[in-house]
């Protein structure tokens, strides 16, 4: 079965939304008293299931000590160089917390098939929707909190690009209907 684009769009951030705020609930019930630095929602554009994964302050250094210990990067990190590894998501310790299929693939395929672009668009909105919940809100985060958006081709650059310009209007939207 078809449905609107606007129907998919409304199910699929009321669905991601409702299935991250219960696995939100249960996650940090089980892990008190934990920082962390940031989290990486990755999504398949081509089917709209969501992967999310979180590290933490310590995990991060630990890992950043391991490298220049092993001299796998080096001492004198750039802040660029430092951002990306803080973002290399197959180093965190708390992968894959969470996935989900807010909606059917075939729906997704129908509304954006050859249009990647678009759906994450859709997609990093419905996350922007959801960090104003109040789930995302008991996250205890660090100041310098890392969000990631990214599908399997994106580069981590290309993905905070995206964010940032997304974020920016999302809370442009807010301040105006303040």
């Amino acid at each position: 079965m078809v449905v609107s684009k606007r129907t998919l769009i409304t199910n699929y951030k009321r669905n991601l939304r409702a299935y991250f705020e219960e696995q939100f609930a249960v996650f940090f019930q089980s892990i008190p008293d934990i920082a962390f630095s940031a989290i990486a929602f990755e999504v398949v554009p081509e089917t709209g299931e969501v992967t999310v994964s979180l590290n933490t302050e310590f995990d991060f250094y630990r890992k950043l000590h391991y490298y220049k210990t092993q001299k796998i990067v080096d001492s004198t990190l750039t802040e660029d160089s430092l951002h990306s590894l803080k973002c290399t998501i197959r180093d965190w310790n708390y992968q894959a917390i969470a996935t989900n299929q807010p909606v059917d693939e075939d729906v997704i395929a129908f509304h954006f098939q050859d249009k990647p672009e678009q759906f994450m668009n859709l997609f990093v909105n419905a996350i922007l929707e959801f960090m104003d919940t109040d789930a995302y809100q008991l996250l205890p985060k660090v100041n310098d909190f890392v969000v990631l958006c990214i599908a399997p081709n994106d580069s981590i650059e290309q993905a905070q690009l995206r964010f940032d310009k997304l974020h920016a209007k999302h809370q442009l939207k807010k301040e105006i209907a303040v």
